[in-house]
């Protein structure tokens, strides 16, 4: 009888140890994924930085010939005749799909097309699907070499830069911007 009294307990004392052990080292785990996401929010947060300051405001647009989903090779120059939002995105980034949400109807409308250039280094057929199921109207120039991307350090997106008819730069923005913020640079 003692001796059950022993085995069970010594059980009990072994799953109970595993147990603390299991625990502790869940906490462990814990600590450092948050550490880990921290991390990553100083080093977007740097990126976002170094971004934005690789693109200065004044400075001119690079006019490199990008092509646009019809197979035409286009200049930014060619097609700004005011000022326009440049919107840099790569399809399925979350945050661009959000920008374009909160675009909805105006992306479709004749009158937004021309104060809107949307730039992006994908496959054209992946913007094309793009273009089709948002009824896009305004020009999308597909930079494949890079160019511009590699110029400006383009990493976080969508980045909105707004041009003038001169194409200097007036503004830039790492992120979605909201409806609201599109309503104020669309008049």
């Amino acid at each position: 009888m003692r001796r059950s009294i022993m085995l069970v307990f010594g059980l009990v004392l072994t799953v109970g140890l595993a147990w603390w052990a299991g625990v502790a080292i869940g906490e462990r785990l814990s600590s450092s994924d948050k550490e880990k996401h921290f991390q990553q929010q100083r080093e977007l947060t740097k990126t976002v930085i170094q971004q934005n300051q690789s693109i200065s405001i004044g400075e001119k647009w690079p006019d490199p010939l990008l092509q646009d989903l019809d197979g035409n090779w286009r200049k930014v120059s060619e097609i700004v005749k005011d000022t326009v939002l440049l919107i840099i995105i790569e399809p399925g980034c979350d945050a661009c799909e959000a920008e374009f949400d909160a675009f909805d109807d105006l992306l479709s409308k004749e009158s937004v097309a021309e104060k809107v250039i949307i730039i992006s280094d994908a496959y054209p057929l992946d913007l094309v699907q793009v273009r089709q199921a948002r009824q896009i109207k305004c020009p999308i120039l597909v930079d494949r070499s890079r160019e511009v991307f590699q110029q400006f350090n383009l990493i976080v997106f969508p980045t909105n830069i707004i041009i003038g008819p001169d194409r200097k730069i007036i503004s830039v923005t790492a992120g979605p911007l909201s409806r609201d913020q599109i309503d104020k640079m669309m008049h």
